[in-house]
């Protein structure tokens, strides 16, 4: 059986700002998928039953499956969004307010909005939500955090972990310990699936030409893409343009 794709950085489903309030009460529930929203106005949110009274500025991180019913205060609400997938360690729902946000946050998550680079934005996301859910820099799965950032935004030409160990100024067993902890895989094994992750979201997504997404995502060629990619999901480029479902990525 193919190994699955088990990705702990979110991959970006939409990520920009909307303008709700033409209908006073609106109702979400997104089966697979997270939500990530800064608000720009004062609201009511009910999750699952449960209500929260909003302040303009506060941020809702909600699970995939949770109902997400909006009371909006008048016409013209607008806010920033971020839905994805997510799967390994995560928290459970988080409110919160403006003034526990870590400092700049909305202004960086807008800006993340209005970015036409996907991976900028990917990255930026996985930042945030970092900030978001274990803004305390010593906890030490930061510096997970921090080196999956690093390889997210260096697919072409992923560092080696030596190399990576000493940019964030650590030993090298001291984070592959902290890789196992965290992921329960070494970081070798994590670049290798956040490689296939992408080069999987590129061919579904995209038409760009496999030797072009091979490029993109650090493999020598179309044929070492794909021997990857066979191992992974028992599915070829080709397998995967004509049918995404095939073996799905778990994310």
């Amino acid at each position: 059986m193919p190994a699955s794709l088990d990705l702990v950085a979110p991959l970006i489903v939409r990520y920009g700002r909307a303008t709700h309030g033409r209908k006073r009460r609106e109702s979400y529930c997104f089966a697979h998928y997270w939500c990530l929203h800064h608000y720009g106005y004062p609201l009511r949110l009910t999750l699952d039953g449960e209500v929260h009274e909003l302040a303009s500025g506060s941020v809702s991180l909600v699970p995939a499956g949770v109902r997400m019913d909006y009371d909006f205060p008048r016409a013209e609400c607008v806010h920033t969004y971020s839905i994805f997938g997510w799967s390994g360690p995560r928290p459970g729902r988080r409110i919160t307010p403006p003034g526990e946000l870590p400092a700049g946050w909305g202004t960086r998550f807008r800006a993340g909005a209005e970015n036409d680079d996907d991976r900028f934005r990917r990255v930026r996301v996985w930042d945030l939500l970092n900030e978001l859910t274990a803004p305390d820099s010593a906890d030490p799965f930061d510096l997970v955090s921090k080196a999956q950032s690093l390889m997210a935004a260096r697919l072409q030409e992923l560092p080696a972990i030596a190399q990576l160990a000493t940019e964030l100024g650590v030993s090298h067993n001291l984070l592959i310990r902290r890789f196992r902890e965290r992921l329960g895989v070494s970081p070798l094994d994590y670049a290798r699936r956040l490689r296939l992750a992408e080069a999987r979201r590129l061919l579904i997504e995209t038409s760009l030409p496999v030797k072009v997404v091979a490029s993109e995502c650090g493999y020598g060629s179309s044929h070492s893409l794909a021997k990857a990619l066979r191992v992974a999901t028992g599915a070829g480029p080709r397998e995967l343009r004509r049918n995404p479902m095939q073996n799905p990525a778990v994310f």
